[in-house]
């Protein structure tokens, strides 16, 4: 079940596109001086008619589900009067920095072996191996059945890392396809006589999803992604994402984990703007363990999208035609919209409302989602067949949802089966009280009970209790997509070019892997040192980077650097 959103305003048009908001706009993150005891905690957000979700990883920080009626900046400034609390924000959302080409033709890694490429040839004499380097790609997940990944993959975790959309369920599978280019730039197998190679031919990927099927997440996510990550061991973290909050619980989350020696490499983002004039972050973070990425072309110009700065950009790396690993495409099974329905609704369900001009599943089946509550003490469900699923190897529901449920006694329940009654399962997600207003969240959820079935049954059922009611629920543009079995080998080992600081910032990320590997004894500094000043030093990039230069993997293993901490000591030789 995702933990984040993605916001449609009242009337807008799905055919549009669905943006997402700067912030969550039900929660908020609060942190609470050192010594306040967790009793005195509890009984202010209780006080302030919240309630606390869950704690953010190491930093202190508590994601706090506002009440029905409260606005977000509202909340902020009422905590932040409280004296017990050190820091509230909102929880900011951030986005992947990709642009993808309309042309997908582009097969050439010039990225690697290119006139203004890394030169990896020459390195690669020396090494290929960072396997022995933790590199965690915090993004949309990566597709770790990949055939170019799956040897390359982290092997700490059942599916080789986490998942911060679903609710920490295990499974860090792309559902977009960002994060799996991205770690295939960084480790794609090499020499193996197959498909594409990466910066490093063996590695170790650990997948961190902190981002959505349309490439969103928020700063509790993140943070949580972060930490996993740390204490799991990454030495690199990849974080080709951005957006234009300075996010104080974000950049404390990167600080922090510097005393773990980590090193963030990020990209610096697709809006042709001056980092320094207006920032985005990470990037724009004044933290030394971050190395910041823009985005060059074949010619070695700063690409026409790719951020810049002489203070927050770093180095520059290739990032247009950039091709790569893929995810695997899904096929939808069924979809809601215009499909005549024929669900089963009872106790007050409907399956022919109309919500923002787009056929809607609702309880109360009258729901307006402004003037209109459902009933008390009434329990109802609504349930169909969708249809055979018996050709797919994996079955996703994917949906938005509103819902104003203010009774946390009240609960809408996700069901499925394939025998007939999905109810006679446990549910796979579950929403109590809270309330969205006119917002709409996209939420996916698998559905292992489907896979490879004749039949797939899908149900949701909503209960409510005899106090406090609400607007009820709203289901739009339901859908149910699959993997096909017929392709297994095929439709996982997919592969895309792209364009974006997305796929620049992986470069310099593998680079890192690759010098720590060589160098163990290496620091952060010491890292970034040796792939900034390493870097081939560029004309177009003088105004465009602090270091004036564009990574090359070559050079980096030429600059010569003594690593910092470390001191030597003379042995004298015993001579008689």
């Amino acid at each position: 079940m995702l933990f984040f959103f993605i916001m449609l305003f009242s009337g807008a048009s799905f055919a549009a596109g669905i943006s997402a908001p700067d912030y969550s706009k039900t929660e908020i993150l609060v942190k609470f001086r050192e010594n306040t005891a967790k009793d005195v905690q509890a009984a202010s957000i209780r006080a302030a008619g919240d309630k606390m979700i869950t704690s953010v990883g190491r930093s202190g920080y508590k994601l706090v589900r506002l009440g029905s009626s409260k606005s977000v900046m509202a909340a902020v400034d009422e905590y932040a009067k409280n004296p017990d609390v050190e820091a509230v924000q909102p929880d900011y959302i951030y986005r992947i920095s990709a642009r993808e080409p309309n042309d997908a033709s582009y097969s050439s890694l010039w990225g690697l072996h290119g006139a203004y490429g890394m030169d990896m040839e020459s390195a690669w004499d020396y090494s290929t191996d960072c396997s022995s380097v933790i590199v965690a790609v915090l993004d949309t997940g990566v597709n770790y059945n990949q055939e170019d990944l799956s040897a390359n993959m982290w092997t700490g975790a059942a599916n080789h890392g986490e998942d911060f959309v679903d609710g920490e369920d295990g499974d860090p599978m792309d559902l977009h396809g960002h994060g799996t280019h991205v770690a295939g730039i960084i480790g794609a197998k090499g020499n193996n006589n197959t498909g594409v190679t990466g910066v490093c031919w063996k590695a170790s990927i650990m997948a961190v999803r902190v981002l959505d099927a349309t490439g969103a997440g928020n700063t509790s996510g993140i943070i949580l992604g972060i930490d996993y990550a740390v204490s799991h061991g990454a030495k690199v973290i990849n974080m080709s994402l951005g957006g234009t909050s300075a996010n104080p619980a974000y950049r404390e989350a990167i600080s922090d984990a510097a005393a773990d020696g980590v090193l963030f490499v990020v990209a610096a983002g697709n809006e042709g703007e001056n980092v320094e004039v207006t920032p985005t972050y990470p990037c724009a973070f004044d933290l030394d363990n971050i190395l910041c990425v823009a985005a060059i072309e074949q010619d070695g110009d700063l690409a026409s999208f790719s951020n810049y700065g002489t203070t927050s950009v770093d180095v520059a790396a290739p990032g247009v035609d950039i091709y790569s690993t893929y995810y695997a495409e899904e096929t939808d099974i069924y979809t809601f919209e215009g499909s005549g329905h024929n669900w089963s609704p009872t106790g007050n369900w409907s399956d022919s409302n109309t919500v923002l001009g787009y056929d809607a599943m609702t309880n109360p089946d009258n729901y307006d989602g402004s003037s209109i509550n459902y009933d008390n003490s009434k329990d109802g469900t609504i349930s169909r067949n969708i249809g055979s699923a018996a050709s797919y190897e994996s079955v996703v529901l994917s949906y938005y949802l509103g819902y104003d449920i203010p009774d946390d006694d009240d609960l809408l329940g996700v069901y499925h089966d394939n025998s007939g009654d999905p109810f006679s399962e446990d549910a796979i997600a579950e929403y109590y009280g809270g309330s969205t207003g006119s917002y709409y969240y996209l939420f996916e959820d698998r559905l292992p009970d489907c896979a490879n079935q004749a039949a797939c049954y899908v149900g949701f059922r909503f209960t409510s209790d005899i106090s406090t009611n609400g607007k009820g629920v709203a289901i739009l543009d339901l859908k149910v997509k699959g993997h096909d079995t017929d392709c297994v080998d095929e439709c996982w080992n997919e592969y895309e070019t792209m364009d974006g600081t997305s796929m620049a910032a992986p470069y310099a990320a593998g680079l890192a892997a690759m010098i720590f590997a060589k160098e163990p004894l290496y620091n952060y500094s010491d890292v970034i040192n040796a792939i900034k000043y390493g870097g081939e030093r560029l004309s177009g990039l003088s105004l465009a980077t602090s270091s004036g230069r564009a990574v090359n993997g070559w050079g980096s293993y030429r600059y010569i650097a003594r690593p910092s901490g470390v001191s030597l000591t003379a042995l004298a030789d015993n001579v008689e």
